[in-house]
Parts: structure tokens; C-alpha cells; sequence
């Protein structure tokens, strides 16, 4: 991974800010076969956000997830959050079926604290922390049950509080509640929002449903791919008049081209 030298002046300037530079990047089994999927990709944010990621299978969306969590390395380019390199941050990442790596046989407050658990923090410390997500979610928990005993909507949710448990810089979210039904999904939203309120980390949330998007996040970003790149970048209206006609440019946006 390549990384920038910072000095204090341009520290200064990139505090608050999530910063993609320049980024290059292929699958090595690609490489011979096709250009880059990443091409020189940019983008710069506001930290402290949730960034709702939006396009069409094949626009690189969990690739560059997985970039920014440093689970793949670019062959150029940079990601820096708040001055410094993503590698030097806490992140945290919610898959698509995160309640699937819950752990049967530890106890939903184990599992919200597995973190601190291998760390070897105090059993009453953890409780007392696991006891304060469920607070701050505003979803109701018998810490003491376990997984198997729960919901697919509220074995979500405790992947969720487990995430937020390690108070991350950068939150990762990749569909996190595409296979839950509408009403379970606006209850999860709900109480994710709760709790990002409480720590403001910033958020890379990925999703094919816009309403989902527009609901949770502060700006979103349409991807299209040959190479990825952004296509547009909305800044989330609140009157519901202008969020609805931001809508539909995201929808023609995303119907208008095969590759945008």
C-alpha cells in the first residue's frame, strides 16, 4: 500500500475529510484480460458521515469497500481519514449475513463485546458496555440468550452493536439489511442511526435500495463502472419535495446506461 507523507500544514486541511486518491486497482486474474477495475478513482467527503453507494452489479461498490478496509491493496493510490492512512484506523465491517458469524456458544452480550473479549477486558466492563448499545439502539435485548434463540432481524442487530461496540473511525456496511423484510429494516435503520449519533464515525454504506439510502445517509455516490468511477454525488436534501426529485435522478441515473 502506497501512503503519502503528511506534514502539519496539509494534516490541517484533511482533518474532517475521507480522501480517495488517485486509486489503481485489479484483480490479479483480471490483469491480463482487461484494463483496471480502479483507474485513477477519486473521491473526497466530509468525515463523520454515513455515505450511502449506490450502481449496477459490476461497478466495483464491494471492492471498494473492501479497499477502504484494507482487505485488498491497491497497486496505487491513497485512502486517508481525517489526515491519516485507513491502515492506522479502528473499522469495523457488516456484511450482507453478518448474524452468520455470530457465535453460538457465547451469549448475545459476549458476542457484542467479542472484541473486548479477546482482549481480555473485565466480564463486568463488558456487560456494562453491551448493556449501553442496547440503550443507545433503542432495541429491546435479553443479553443473556443466545444467537439461536433470536430473529434473523435481531441477529442483525446484535452484528451491529458489535460493530459499534469497538467505537470505530470507519464503518463499513455492505447491504447490511437486504435480506430482511421492509418493516424489520426500518426498525434496524432506526436504531443504527440512534447509535451512529451517539459516536459519528464515518460510514461507507453500500445498498441497491434508494429509499434505504436516502433514509440513513448524508450524501451518496453513484458508481459506474469501465473503469469504476463516480458518476454523481448527491448531497441528501431533508425537505421531502427536493429528496424525491434526488431520487429519480439516482433512478434515471441508474437505468439510463448499461454502464452509466
Amino acid at each position: 500500500m502506497f501512503d503519502l507523507i503528511v506534514t502539519k500544514a496539509s494534516l490541517r486541511l484533511t482533518v474532517g475529510m475521507l480522501e480517495i486518491k488517485n486509486l489503481v486497482f485489479t484483480y490479479p486474474s483480471l490483469k491480463q484480460k482487461r484494463d483496471p477495475l480502479f483507474n485513477g478513482f477519486d473521491l473526497t467527503l466530509p468525515s463523520q458521515k454515513i455515505i450511502g453507494v449506490i450502481g449496477q452489479n459490476g461497478s466495483g461498490k464491494t471492492t471498494l469497500l473492501h479497499l477502504c478496509a484494507n482487505l485488498l491493496s491497491p497497486a496505487q493510490g491513497t485512502i486517508f481519514l481525517d489526515g491519516s492512512s485507513c491502515h492506522k484506523k479502528q473499522i469495523s465491517y457488516l456484511f450482507q449475513n453478518d448474524r452468520e458469524s455470530l457465535l453460538p456458544w457465547l451469549c448475545l452480550s459476549d458476542n457484542i463485546t467479542f472484541d473486548q473479549l479477546i482482549k481480555r477486558v473485565p466480564q463486568k466492563e463488558r456487560a456494562n458496555l453491551a448493556k449501553a448499545l442496547c440503550e443507545q439502539s433503542g432495541i429491546k435485548l435479553e443479553l443473556n440468550r443466545f444467537p439461536y434463540e433470536l430473529s434473523g432481524g435481531q441477529q442483525q442487530m446484535v452484528s451491529i452493536l458489535r460493530g459499534f461496540a469497538g467505537r470505530p473511525d470507519l464503518f463499513i456496511l455492505d447491504e447490511p439489511f437486504s435480506s430482511l423484510d421492509t418493516l424489520t429494516r426500518q426498525n434496524m435503520l432506526r436504531a443504527f442511526k440512534y447509535i451512529w449519533r451517539q459516536q459519528r464515525p464515518t460510514c461507507l454504506f453500500v445498498s441497491h435500495d434508494i429509499d434505504e439510502l436516502f433514509l440513513v445517509a448524508h450524501h451518496i455516490v453513484v458508481l459506474g463502472d469501465s473503469p469504476t468511477r463516480v458518476v454523481k454525488r448527491f448531497d441528501v436534501e431533508q425537505k421531502p419535495n427536493l429528496q424525491q426529485i434526488q431520487k429519480n435522478e439516482v433512478i434515471n441515473l441508474l437505468t439510463s446506461s448499461p454502464n452509466l
